[in-house]
C-alpha cells in the first residue's frame, strides 16, 4: 500500500522527478501516481486537500510513461529490501 505516495507534497520538489515528469508531460505528483497504479499488486491512497490536488491526482490515470522513464523512477526510488513500519506523524 502506498500510505501518502506524494508525501504530504514534498515529492513534487523533487528536482529529478519534476524534469522526468515535464518529459512525460506530466505533474510530479501525477507521474509517481501513475508510477505506483501500473505496479500489480499496489494500492495508492493520496490525498487531496483541494480541488486542483484532487484533479491532478484523476489526471494521473491518463499519464503514459515510457520505458526510459520508468527505469528512471526505479533508480530514484528503489524498493525496499526489507518490510518496515509506516511512519507515523
Amino acid at each position: 500500500m502506498a500510505y501518502s505516495p506524494i508525501d504530504g507534497g514534498r515529492i513534487t520538489r523533487h528536482a529529478a522527478l519534476g524534469k522526468l515528469a515535464a518529459s512525460c508531460g506530466a505533474s510530479a505528483a501525477q507521474l509517481v501516481l501513475a508510477w505506483l497504479l501500473r505496479q500489480a499488486g499496489v494500492m495508492a491512497i493520496p490525498k487531496a486537500g483541494h480541488q486542483e490536488h484532487l484533479l491532478d491526482n484523476w489526471g494521473s490515470q491518463q499519464v503514459q510513461i515510457p520505458q526510459v522513464a520508468l527505469e528512471s523512477l526505479e533508480e530514484m526510488f528503489p524498493l525496499p529490501k526489507r518490510k518496515g513500519a509506516l511512519a507515523m506523524r
